[in-house]
């Protein structure tokens, strides 16, 4: 059996491998009759809301994958397409040879088997998405055939059958003006599992779910969505994998609109069973829930505290904090990724104007910029904050500069991907200063300035400062400067200090963090040569960069932290030794040992990996950075604030800083 879909609505599916057939044989135009049962004998052009039949449309296409009746040879995979909407006939190229049987196996083409029962392929129902509104057209479903021991040169006939359920939702608008849904989100109970990877058994048609693919959610997500005017409806249609809903269970319809939220939970008064083939009707009162508004001055999100909800580009967490309530919609790969119109993050509903948004990216291309708009949009944008470098990693958006209505907004990303860390959103009248960093000797009348943003009267900012390690501090309002000195720091620890800004008049305030290194008579420099001898003790840092890899891994990736450079010197402080390597050459070769005792040893693919054994490296320096490369060919690349090994140009080549002796 195989699996099709009779629309283009569903989207997500998975590509598993496929091994062609061999020797390839001539290509022959074949036509194929696809029917459903038990419709078989007609076909129809609308979906069926009392039966839950979808019929033919348009542009529809079948994946077909031939092999010789009996064989467990490969599979000869081709792409039919739609002739004859009303019969079910559709014709494609594929090879076949005169006097043999062949099994026909029809599925979507986004859909791969790799063994001819079936038993080692997969197919991924997650998010849909239609162009618009679904009422009374064609709908996406879910289905499969085979067809058993067809000569050559004979017309196969396959009867489809239903593998997925339907649920139609009827959205009536009891708001006073027009609507416009844009996701429809339906989550079952935590064990009820409704979307997902599954395993098909292609001789029973039964499956069984992938344990790690599996969800008790599945959103329907509008593209080009269509309002709904104060009462009326519309309908709209998801497909789900068959389930059953006990009584008492509980499940939840979110619908998200331009103009809100809309959340019902209901209970179940006896059990249901969403069986394949057959179509459920949910109605839904959409009234738009009023957005709390939230009173914070600063208000903050880190990808650490969203790590575990449910969020992708094709679906939305809900998640709130002390900040208030955010919406995430993002790639979800170890921090927020958004890309142009691929996602986005909302920010809360503030009650005063935004003045700023702060955000820690990973590394972030030239050409790239972050941007606040009023609606899910990269065009109009309120404001905009560019990358600065090859390896920005700090984005300010001031938007105080367009106005102080600004309350809540999308963050976008424009010119590509970028991957956010964590995001800061200041709000009302506001003080802005950098955190300092000084060296252990201190600093004396040193200066920094601040902003000021969104204030309503004249600034009266006044400074404080600690008063041990800062030990003064005094402040110019006009020029925005402060002048201020450090003591010196004679332990080999950091430690920080303070600078606290207040402004009564605009109830603003904000500290300035005075990062101080510990003393050290030694220090890493920077290695700017071709070394006849590696030997020695480094840290490893991104090129250009202030991304220092720590010895550790993190997933698949080298971790990184960020330490200070200072005239192309890092100072050997106890805060460094977590994160030396040491070079040791063997033969014209040389190991890479961290910090705990362990070695950088061989990779295959895009990963990193640290082991008891070490991988053998060779070295060689350019003003490109230093190439560090295994006998494969790959090397060491610092991407996206992390490092992997490559044998593409990815991210960046490393500097290598040694100890001074």
């Amino acid at each position: 059996m195989g699996l099709m879909l009779a629309a283009s609505a569903l989207a997500g599916c998975s590509k598993e491998g496929v091994t062609d057939a061999a020797p390839e044989m001539p290509k022959q135009i074949v036509e194929l009759r696809a029917a459903y049962a038990p419709y078989a004998d007609a076909t129809r052009t609308t979906l069926d809301h009392e039966t839950g039949a979808v019929a033919w449309a348009e542009g529809d296409e079948l994946a077909v994958w031939v092999t010789e009746a009996g064989s467990t040879g490969s599979w000869n995979k081709s792409l039919f397409t739609v002739t004859d909407t009303e019969a079910g006939i559709f014709k494609g190229e594929v090879s076949l040879e005169e006097g043999k049987s062949y099994d026909w196996y029809v599925g979507t083409n986004n859909y791969y088997l790799n063994a001819p029962d079936g038993s080692n392929g997969s197919f991924q129902l997650g998010n849909q998405t239609t162009e618009s509104y679904m009422d009374n057209v064609a709908a996406a479903d879910l289905l499969y055939g085979v067809a058993e021991n067809v000569p050559a040169g004979t017309m196969p006939e396959v009867t489809l059958k239903h593998a997925g359920t339907l649920m139609k939702f009827t959205v009536v608008n009891g708001e006073t003006e027009d609507v416009t849904p844009t996701s429809i989100e339906f989550s079952a109970p935590e064990d009820t599992y409704i979307a997902g990877r599954i395993l098909p058994d292609f001789k029973t048609g039964e499956y069984t779910f992938n344990d790690t693919n599996k969800w008790n959610t599945s959103t329907l997500n509008v593209k080009n969505g269509e309002a709904i005017g104060s009462g009326s409806s519309l309908e709209y249609c998801m497909v789900m994998l068959p389930f059953t809903l006990d009584q008492g269970d509980e499940f939840t319809i979110t619908i998200t609109t331009d103009k809100g939220v809309c959340t019902q939970k209901r209970t179940m008064e006896s059990p249901l069973t969403f069986e394949a083939g057959t179509m459920n009707t949910a109605t839904i009162n959409l009234t738009i829930e009023e957005e709390p508004v939230s009173d914070v001055r600063v208000a903050t999100l880190t990808y650490d505290e969203v790590a575990g909800e449910d969020f992708s580009y094709d679906k939305s967490a809900f998640y709130n904090n002390e900040s208030g309530s955010w919406e995430i919609r993002a790639f979800k790969q170890g921090y927020m990724q958004i890309n142009e119109d691929k996602g986005y993050i909302k920010l809360p509903q503030f009650g005063q104007g935004i003045a700023a948004v702060k955000l820690t990216t990973n590394s972030t291309k030239e050409g790239r910029a972050l941007l606040l708009n009023e609606t899910n949009s990269t065009s109009g944008a309120i404001a905009t904050a560019a990358a600065t470098g090859e390896n920005t990693t700090s984005f300010l958006i001031d938007v105080a500069a367009a106005g102080s209505d600004y309350r809540t907004g999308y963050l976008k990303s424009s010119g590509g991907v970028v991957q956010i860390l964590d995001i800061t959103v200041y709000v009302g009248a506001t003080l802005l200063a950098e955190d300092i960093n000084v060296e252990a000797a201190g600093a004396t009348d040193a200066t920094c300035t601040y902003k000021t943003l969104l204030f309503a009267d004249s600034d009266d900012t006044q400074v404080t400062c600690d008063g041990t390690i800062v030990t003064s501090a005094s402040i110019d309002t006009d020029s925005k400067t402060i002048t201020y000195s450090v003591s010196a720091n004679s332990n080999p620890e950091s430690r920080e200090g303070a600078i606290t800004l207040t402004s009564a008049a605009n109830d603003a305030t904000t500290t300035i963090t005075v990062i101080q290194s510990g003393y050290s008579a030694s220090y890493y420099e920077k290695v700017t040569s071709q070394l006849e001898d590696w030997s020695g003790k480094y840290l490893i840092l991104g090129h250009n960069s202030t991304n220092a890899f720590t010895g550790k891994l993190d997933g698949s990736w080298g971790g990184a932290a960020t330490v200070t450079v200072t005239d192309d010197r890092i100072g050997a402080t106890t805060d460094m030794e977590t994160y030396v390597c040491t070079i040791i050459k063997t033969g014209d070769k040389y190991l890479i040992q961290v910090a705990d005792g362990q070695y950088i040893a061989d990779v295959t693919g895009n990963s990193f990996a640290i082991g008891a054994t070490g991988a053998e490296h060779s070295i060689e320096y350019s003003e490109e950075g230093v190439s560090l490369t295994l006998a494969n060919g790959r090397s060491m690349r610092c991407n996206t604030g992390k490092f992997r090994y490559y044998t593409s140009t990815t991210g960046t080549s490393v500097d290598l800083y040694r100890l001074s002796d």
